[in-house]
Order: structure tokens, then sequence, then C-alpha cells
């Protein structure tokens, strides 16, 4: 007899996704394997209209009553007559995208393969599918069934004669697991998809945080517990070294001056038991060579695959620290000739208020600093020559001269009126508004009399 694929259907119930038994798409395909054709009439008129007649009926005589409504699984059977003939049924149905969940394989069918060999088979075909061995005689014991087939978890015994209820709940209950096993295969194929994408996404965004770190203009370090884990060429170039190897698994301290190493390894300490430490400091860094230099480090913190670590951003800041110390240099010289006590010297804003003023000018006007600051020199000017001096000073913030020279006087606070040599100059902000004034006052009381004396004496002849 050769291979019939004909089959006995009945109504498809839901089972599962993967055996497309949902909805009444397709029902459950089984193979029967036999050389005899009245067991496939008789598995037929099992699996067939009359099953879940079958099925409801020893459901009632265990529980007792009418059985409630309940989903069944819908056969196709397809039939075989020798292994061969099945082989090839099965090779069909995997290359057609339809499997069979079930093989029902007799034992012995002279002259072709036995059940054994049939079984092993369809196995190296599809390791899905879940066989059922008929027999009717003991000629194999099941020690030499798993010797032979080398698997148990999809393989079941079947005694002849069939027992109607044994062979349709043997049919769902392979059924179920068949479908499930292939639910559980789509799944984890369907994660492990996941997994590779998501493997992949992180490799990407590795790659071009590589990228962006390598080709940064700043000099990067990741530190973790106070170890070295990855540097870029800039933080090489910064300290002297020339490929990562020297650094990486090396402590962070060795790249500091000794004085700030216990400094470092305080604050990687802390870091690395999550408490709290500065994010930005200035050290003393150390190069391979040995020589030190001044640096900014700025620190955050990022999640990597295996851990959070310290992102560290170090700068060279030897200019800046140059600029500072001769800004500071420059700033001593001119708060020394400031309190020379050779002239009285004051900065004013341009509401006529004191900034500045040093001690010899509060000696000429008699008032002490504190004094001074919460007046204005307006109120200092004696009356008589107020006029004439703002009529320079407003001339200067109109920007229509940047100084001016005069003679004024001044009311100290002891109501004494006293001459000075007053000379005064701007300076301008960017968009041309007075910043401050800065004036030079000279008392000259005491030498008024003389020159105006001379002013009223007679020209000597020549």
């Amino acid at each position: 007899m050769t291979a019939t694929p004909t089959s006995a259907r009945q109504p498809a119930r839901a089972i599962g996704a993967n055996g497309k038994q949902t909805d009444g798409t397709e029902d459950v395909r089984i193979l029967i394997i036999d050389d005899m054709p009245a067991i496939h009439e008789d598995f037929r008129k099992i699996l067939g209209e009359a099953a879940n007649g079958d099925l409801d009926a020893a459901a009632d005589a265990l529980f007792g009553g009418s059985s409630a409504p309940h989903h069944q699984i819908g056969f196709q059977l397809d039939s075989a007559y020798q292994g061969s003939e099945g082989l090839a049924l099965l090779q069909s149905a995997v290359a057609a995208g339809r499997p069979y969940a079930i093989a029902f394989v007799d034992v012995r069918m002279p002259p072709g393969w036995d059940g054994l060999e049939t079984s092993s088979r369809l196995w190296e075909v599809d390791p899905d599918l879940q066989i059922v061995i008929c027999t009717a005689y003991s000629d194999h014991s099941w020690d030499q069934l798993t010797s032979r087939l080398g698997r148990t978890d999809s393989l079941l015994i079947l005694r002849k004669p069939f027992d109607n209820i044994e062979v349709l709940q043997l049919a769902h209950s392979l059924a179920k697991k068949w479908a499930l096993t292939r639910e559980a295969r789509h799944r984890l194929t369907n994660l492990e998809a996941e997994v590779n994408q998501r493997t992949a996404e992180v490799r990407a965004s590795e790659t071009r945080f590589r990228t962006v770190v390598e080709k940064a203009p700043s000099a990067i370090g990741i530190f973790r517990g106070g170890f070295t884990l990855y540097v870029n060429q800039k933080y090489l170039d910064l300290f002297g070294f020339q490929n990562s190897d020297e650094l990486v698994g090396r402590p962070l301290a060795e790249q500091w001056s000794p004085e700030w190493r216990p400094f470092i390894e305080e604050r990687a300490g802390l870091r690395s038991l999550g408490l709290a430490a500065p994010m930005e400091f200035e050290g003393i860094a150390q190069r391979k060579d040995g020589s030190l230099f001044p640096a900014q480090v700025t620190l955050a913190i990022v999640d990597l695959p295996d851990g959070p670590a310290t992102l560290a951003f170090i700068a060279d800041i030897t200019q800046r620290k140059q600029a500072e110390q001769s800004l500071k240099a420059s700033e001593a010289r001119s708060r020394s000739y400031f309190e020379l006590p050779l002239v009285g010297l004051a900065i004013t804003n341009p509401e006529k208020g004191w900034i500045a003023a040093n001690d010899r000018l509060c000696s000429i006007l008699g008032y002490s600093w504190e004094e001074l600051r919460h007046t204005d020199w307006a109120r200092l000017t004696h009356p008589d020559d107020l006029t004439a001096d703002l009529r320079q000073f407003n001339r200067m913030m109109a920007g229509e001269i940047d100084s001016y020279a005069l003679e004024k006087r001044f009311v100290r606070k002891d109501r004494a009126i006293i001459w000075t040599s007053l000379a005064a100059g701007c300076a301008r902000k960017p968009n041309g508004a007075v910043d401050f004034v800065c004036a030079s006052i000279q008392d000259i009381t005491e030498r008024r009399p003389a020159e105006a004396a001379r002013r009223e004496s007679p020209e000597l002849p020549t």
C-alpha cells in the first residue's frame, strides 16, 4: 500500500497560537503509521466526528450529570502504511509549514522499518513531534525503547486493543503539549531576538560613546573604586603616557601629587560607597615623568553595563593659574599705589558715591572711610564750587570729555574749608557709558595765599 493522506475532520477549537487551531483556522494534524487498514479505521472512528460525544459521555459517567460545554480539539488524520511512507508525509508537511503534532506508530510493520526505526527517523525531521508507539506485544521493554530512541519526553506507549477514551485523552493531552512546546519555543525565539536587538543597540551606543569620548577635545577618564577603567587619547597626552595599558587597572591616586593622593583616595572611597563627594575640585596632578601641574576636575556618575562608574573631565589650568597670579600681583601693586600717602585717591560711581578712598583722602576730608561711603562728593563740595564741578562732570557723563581738572573747595567734617586740586578721569563700559570715575585730590590750602599774592604783585622788570 502507498501512503494515503486521507483525513477525518471535526470543527477546530482553540488550543494555542503555534498549533494554528485558534478560531477554527486549522485542526491538529495527526499521522497514523500502521500496516493494518483496520487500525486506521479505528483511529478515524475514535478521533473523528464522534470523538467529542465520546469524551463528553465519559465525563458524564465519571462526574455524574450533564457535562458543561467545553472546548475540544479538532483533528485531521493522515494515513501511511509503512515507516518510509510516513516519513515522506512528515517531510512534506514540515516543508509546507503545516507539521504534524502527533504520530501513532505501530511497532511492527513488515516488511519495512519497525516502529522504533520509524520514530527515530521522524524525530530527525521534526524533534517536536509527539509519538505514541502502538503495540499488542511485549517484545520491547521501556529501557530498550529509550536505549534505541535516546529520549522519553515525547514518547508514549499505547497497548492494543485500544480504549477509545484512552486514545482521546492521549490525543488531547499530546496536542496541547505540542502546542505549548511550540509556543514556548516561539516566545524564546522572540526573546532571543529582543535580547540580540538590545545587545546590538547597547553595542552601537557604546561605539558611539567611545567615538565621542575618543574625539573629545578634553582629557576624559572613567574610574571605579579608585582604579582606572578607561582613558582617552587626550588624557594620555595630558599625563604623558603612550598607551592606555599603562593606566588601566592602576590606582587613580598615582596620577596625583603625593600631597593630593590621600584626598583622591578618600573621595574615591566615598563614591564607591554611594556617599556624597564633591563633583568638582582643583588639585595638583602628576605626569608620568613626575612633573606637576594644576588640574581642574569635573565628575559625573554614569551607569555602564557592568555597573556605575565615575566619568572625569580633567583640564590643565596652568595658564589660568598664571593669569590669576599675574592679576593678583597687579591688583596688589595697584592697591599699594592707591594706599601711598602722597595724594588723596578715590574711585566714585556715576551717582557721585564713593566706591573706594585711600587713607590720605580720608585725612584731607576729615572723615573715616565708613563715614565717606555713606555720603557723596557733591555734598562735601563747597556750594560756590559745585556748579563748575558738576558742569565738567556732566560733560564727562555725556561722553563729551573723558577727564577734567580744576581747583575746588571741600567742606571738612570739622566745617573747615580747604582748597584742593582735583583731576578726574572715567573708565567706560563697552556701550560707552561711564563705569566708574578715578580722582586724585591734593590739598593746596597752604599754598593758595602765596599763589594769590603772586597774582596780585606787580611784575618785576626783566
